[in-house]
């Protein structure tokens, strides 16, 4: 199954991103992991185009994350970088082929911006599996635990997400009942930021 060979670069991802913080490291590795981590990503999205959820949600996470990873502009640049140099590698040919046949590298993909003569102006999506409403998109991660078939296309039944929701969860509100309870300095604030964004189970979340 192709999925399982995307995998093999995601998960090389954010092996990257998790060597580069491990305790100790100097500038110059946390550089040389960020921009691993973006290679292994961009290779993933050009194998693979669905493969760019996983580019989307770490990005997010980085931005989000920011000053508690003291993350700089020139290191994200590195990832970046190396995110657009992977997808060269493993998707720039192919890319190229659909412009130069179909005018649109992602063919058929978000037609209704690039207009390729060769199908329907629109953006091809299947609709059938996304959740309908709020409750049902919160509620997704659990349906598919308890293997509700109307979000799958077989009946199958899947832990994993209802799981790491749950983390989500208690991780959120373990972080709110640190910050509001606990008498904080910002030297204090800044060692309990570092052991938990150097912890496995942060990266586990992530």
């Amino acid at each position: 199954d192709s999925d399982v060979l995307v995998s093999i670069p995601v998960l090389s991802a954010l092996i990257a991103i998790c060597w580069s913080h491990r305790r100790g490291v100097t500038p110059s590795q946390l550089n040389r992991g960020y921009a691993l981590c973006g290679l292994f990503l961009g290779a993933a999205c050009g194998l693979k185009l669905t493969a760019f959820i996983y580019a989307i949600g770490l990005s997010a996470t980085l931005l989000i994350l920011w000053s508690k990873l003291r993350l700089r502009a020139g290191r994200f640049a590195l990832y970046a970088v190396g995110g657009i140099a992977g997808f060269l590698l493993s998707g720039g040919y192919w890319s190229l082929f659909l412009w130069r046949h179909y005018r649109n590298p992602i063919f058929p993909y978000y037609n209704a911006a690039f207009h390729s003569p060769w199908a329907i102006k629109e953006n091809f999506r299947d609709p059938h599996y996304l959740p309908k409403d709020l409750i049902a998109a919160v509620s997704f991660p659990f349906q598919w635990f308890v293997g509700n078939t109307a979000y799958i296309e077989s009946a199958m039944r899947d832990a994993r997400f209802a799981i790491l929701s749950l983390l989500l969860i208690m991780t959120l509100v373990a972080l709110a009942a640190e910050r509001f309870t606990a008498k904080r300095t910002p030297l204090t604030r800044q060692l309990a930021a570092d052991r938990f964004v150097s912890s496995a189970y942060f990266w586990l979340i992530v």
